[in-house]
């Protein structure tokens, strides 16, 4: 087994194996069926090619399997229906372009595919049916960090309303960034490493907490801990008195962050704080 992924349903949890198959295998240990994954771009068939990532996807009924040599596959699958004796099949199968591919990962809310490179950097792919569009291409380079420094995408995670993604590295850090292209937040450090640097040593796993409002990273040279990073948010729907105030309002997992100016038509702002009672959250 060299990777797992679950489907968060009845249909069970997926496995790649070292010989670049999908096995599809139902919550009481039934093996429904199976796929091997092989590509044009794989020239030599009878070489090893283990399968390094899964991401499953049920609403298009897709699966996204990248191999250790950086190839990736996007294969449509059928499932088995309830009390019906068929096996879990693959119904099509299209080569992710290029073949650079370490980690894939779908987002929750659009038909968006995350794709990450063994460059460090990320790709979001468009999709319909079996048919992928490259959307846009996120990069720390510009900002002094190229794929040398931050090593390869060892993992991705679409928040929970997926509208940011959470990209961790192989050598140094992780980044967030908006759907658009927007980089939130950066733990990597743009030039040599420090001791106040977050995630130095690279993210092996993570994961965000309840409603997105932080995101816990387990560190390759501390795998017995975890490092959890908050965050504030705008509200999901505002007060049109709050548009025509100075008065800017960001949420917390248990909080109310107010933001005002000091004094009007200057670039001073205060901060407040308003905790909010348990029985209210």
């Amino acid at each position: 087994i060299t990777c797992v992924a679950s489907s968060g349903r009845r249909e069970g949890i997926f496995i790649g194996t070292q010989d670049s198959r999908i096995l599809c295998i139902s919550w009481a240990g039934e093996v429904i069926g199976g796929v091997i994954l092989t590509a044009s771009k794989l020239h030599d068939h009878s070489a090893t090619n283990p399968v390094s990532c899964i991401a499953v996807c049920l609403h298009h009924k897709l699966i996204a399997a990248s191999l250790a040599n950086g190839c990736a596959l996007l294969c449509g699958v059928a499932f088995p229906q309830k009390g019906v004796s068929e096996e879990f099949r693959c119904e099509r199968l299209a080569e992710i372009p290029g073949d650079n591919v370490s980690s894939l990962e779908f987002s929750p809310s659009v038909p968006l595919l995350a794709v990450g490179q063994f460059n460090g950097s990320l790709e979001l792919h468009s999709f319909e049916a079996n048919t992928l569009k490259s959307e846009r291409i996120f990069s720390t380079a510009q900002w002094g960090m190229p794929g040398t420094v931050t090593g390869e995408v060892s993992c991705l995670q679409w928040s929970p309303e997926g509208k940011a993604i959470a990209v961790g590295w192989k050598k140094s850090g992780l980044s967030i960034w908006s759907l658009h292209g927007c980089r939130f937040l950066c733990t990597a450090a743009d030039t040599q490493q420090s001791e106040a640097e977050v995630l130095k040593s690279g993210v092996i796993t993570m994961s965000w907490v309840s409603r997105g409002y932080g995101l816990v990273a387990m560190e390759t040279a501390h795998p017995s801990s975890l490092t959890e990073i908050s965050f504030i948010k705008t509200p999901p729907v505002q007060s049109t008195a709050m548009h025509k105030s100075d008065c800017i309002a960001l949420m917390g997992s248990s909080n109310l962050w107010v933001i005002t100016n000091k004094y009007p038509y200057t670039e001073e702002f205060c901060w407040s704080i308003v905790q909010i009672p348990a029985a209210y959250i």
